[in-house]
């Protein structure tokens, strides 16, 4: 009886184990998602890295972040789904046309961030491609004009990381990963014939860019699909990682996600804690909307694991606030905090 006992807490463990490393996530988008079913490459990283990852899909085609807010499949699943995370995916035209982005992504970005926080729920943006060639990118009588993928994916890189500091939110930015891998690979088929949606490849490559956002992990020696051979799909995965967090071995790598300040709003004490999975060099900062620096919390090395810093803001403004970290020669992730006298 001893034994068994002993046998059914083991498993009990295990199981409880196993359930803490469930993550869950919902894709919110279109035929960027749903082309090579990128849900599913990620899932075969994941159980190659030893994770449990459940994942769900709202992705009709052509859709728009505007069009979502009123799907009834995309609200009920962001409300019933009990999601760690909502991968916001927009229409690959709508963030580079100024006057669109304006009145529909960002509008309807706030609205599914709202829900999905009022569901104990996280927002993480997928920042698409540009399209290969470039050209005129119009919606009905709007448009934008660029002269190649590059000039595109500048315009698409500034819209997301924006709308990430004003949502206060992570991104997983497969769009700069193409141009990585365009700049070792000139050749690199990324997209498919119509130069937009993602070939196999670009979709493995957004696959591999979630993976390192959401488990803070190398994807490199991790399953790949059979279509890519053996070593273009390492030197892929070498691409994604180095781009993401700088050259080096696979291994654990600083969680550029974990950032937060409290209580927000603040006045006038505010607390700020940082949570590295390797150490790195770190630079902690605040600024005010004018660009100036208020305070400087933290310059030079700092060693895995928590940190915890803390602001008096006496003598300081009302008004928003910017906090910067810098980690090593990576960019440096932004929150938006409060000061409310």
């Amino acid at each position: 009886m001893r034994r068994w006992f002993a046998c059914w807490g083991l498993l009990l463990l295990v199981s409880l184990a196993a359930a803490q490393d469930t993550l869950r996530v919902l894709f919110v988008g279109n035929s960027h998602t749903y082309t090579n079913s990128l849900p599913s490459l990620l899932r075969q990283l994941a159980t190659g890295g030893g994770h449990v990852l459940e994942t769900g899909m709202s992705a009709p085609g052509g859709f728009t972040l505007r069009q979502h807010v009123t799907h009834t499949a995309t609200v009920s699943a962001i409300q019933q789904g009990d999601w760690d995370w909502v991968a916001l995916q927009e229409q690959s035209q709508v963030p580079v046309i100024p006057y669109w982005r304006a009145t529909w992504m960002l509008p309807a970005a706030l609205s599914l961030d709202s829900l999905i926080r009022l569901h104990d729920e996280r927002t993480l943006l997928f920042m698409t491609w540009g399209w290969r060639d470039g050209g005129r990118q119009c919606i009905l009588d709007s448009c934008a004009e660029f002269r190649d993928f590059q000039h595109m994916q500048d315009s698409m890189s500034s819209s997301y990381r924006r709308l990430a500091v004003l949502l206060d939110c992570p991104m997983v930015p497969a769009g700069e990963v193409f141009s990585r891998v365009l700049a070792g690979d000139p050749f690199a088929e990324l997209w498919n014939a119509d130069g937009y949606h993602p070939s196999l490849e670009g979709s493995y490559l957004a696959a591999c860019a979630f993976y390192i956002q959401l488990y803070d992990e190398s994807p490199v020696g991790l399953p790949h699909p059979v279509e890519i051979p053996v070593e273009r799909a390492r030197w892929l995965q070498e691409q994604v990682a180095d781009e993401l967090r700088g050259p080096g071995p696979p291994g654990r790598v600083p969680r550029l996600d974990l950032l937060e300040g409290w209580p927000n709003p603040f006045n006038p004490a505010l607390s700020i804690r940082c949570e590295l999975g390797a150490p790195a060099r770190a630079r902690l900062e605040l600024h005010n909307l004018l660009g100036q620096r208020v305070a400087l919390l933290q310059d030079g090395p700092l060693p895995a694991g928590r940190h915890l810093f803390h602001w008096q803001a006496a003598g300081a403004a009302s008004g928003i606030y910017l906090l910067r970290l810098s980690l090593d020669d990576r960019p440096a992730l932004t929150r938006k905090l409060t000061l409310q006298r």
